[in-house]
């Protein structure tokens, strides 16, 4: 008996042993499973948990796509090129703020939304900052506004919100993060933690809490977004409206995407670049009446 005990033991270990490495390999290249190479632990008690890690050269392989795409990050730990935190007096900063499309999965550094933005401006004066950052949500991105983009100066913030932004997010350690090197359970996990585990009443006070930060910093917001969570259309323009937020809304499927993954291509972030373009313009110009183009 005891012996056929320790025989299906070793069957279960040997099953669990081989769905964990089909998971590690299904999964190699996924967004929020390949976080390790291009992140840092905050050591926050507050989210954001990681952030990007600074001076980074590294590339990023998508999912079946053999070709790697170039990832670099600054001393500040943004994507983008060197600069100095100090403002050149008359320049007028735009700092974008979002997830994985902001901070441009799958793309080269130059084909990245806030790299193809700055190419559309004709105005030299006119700097604009990548702040995005795979895997952040509503509450991350109120974390990051006080740390690592207000001390930019901004003369305008521009949040990119999508529909799974009312998520939780996760403290990582050091131990996760590096079992996601070696293990597809962990990996998995991974990816439902970040994308079935929300807080909808949360999101909503912090992204309350934001605008109020931003208002009380004296710096304007535009929000755009090809959609908020369930339920939230009504409540976010009417909390965008008390924070004296603009919120644009681009249908689902105007950009175009990378093949086999929903994140723009360079042509699509170029796409959004010059819809986000008359927008950031007259806001930063004041030309502009702040509005809301949901139902």
């Amino acid at each position: 008996m005891p012996s056929s005990r320790w025989k299906r033991l070793v069957k279960l270990l040997l099953a669990v042993l081989l769905l964990d490495q089909l998971l590690l390999w299904t999964l190699l290249t996924r967004p929020a499973a390949s976080l390790r190479g291009l992140i840092e632990l905050t050591g926050r008690e507050t989210p954001p948990y990681y952030r990007l890690a600074p001076n980074l050269a590294t590339t990023w392989t998508l999912w079946r796509d053999a070709s790697a795409t170039q990832v670099h990050t600054n001393h500040l730990g943004l994507r983008g090129p060197e600069r100095p935190l100090a403002k050149t007096a008359g320049v007028r900063r735009v700092v974008l703020m979002g997830d994985s499309v902001t901070f441009g999965i799958g793309v080269n550094d130059a084909d990245a939304l806030p790299v193809q933005l700055q190419a559309a401006l004709t105005q030299t004066d006119v700097e604009v900052w990548n702040g995005g950052v795979p895997g952040y949500a509503m509450a991350d991105f109120l974390g990051q506004l006080p740390t690592q983009v207000l001390p930019l100066q901004p003369d305008l913030v521009v949040l990119q919100l999508s529909r799974n932004d009312s998520l939780v997010p996760m403290r990582l350690t050091p131990a996760f993060l590096k079992a996601l090197q070696f293990s597809g359970l962990a990996r998995a996990w991974l990816l439902v933690r970040f994308n079935f585990v929300s807080d909808y009443p949360a999101y909503t006070r912090d992204l309350a809490t934001f605008l109020q930060l931003a208002r009380e910093a004296h710096v304007p917001v535009l929000i755009w977004t090809e959609g908020v969570p369930d339920r939230a259309n009504e409540e976010l323009v009417a909390i965008a409206q008390r924070g004296g937020a603009e919120v644009r809304k681009t249908g689902a499927n105007k950009f175009e995407r990378l093949e086999g993954d929903p994140h723009f291509s360079p042509r699509g972030n170029a796409q959004a670049a010059q819809t986000l373009l008359p927008l950031v313009l007259g806001r930063l110009n004041g030309t502009r009446p702040v509005q809301s183009d949901f139902p």
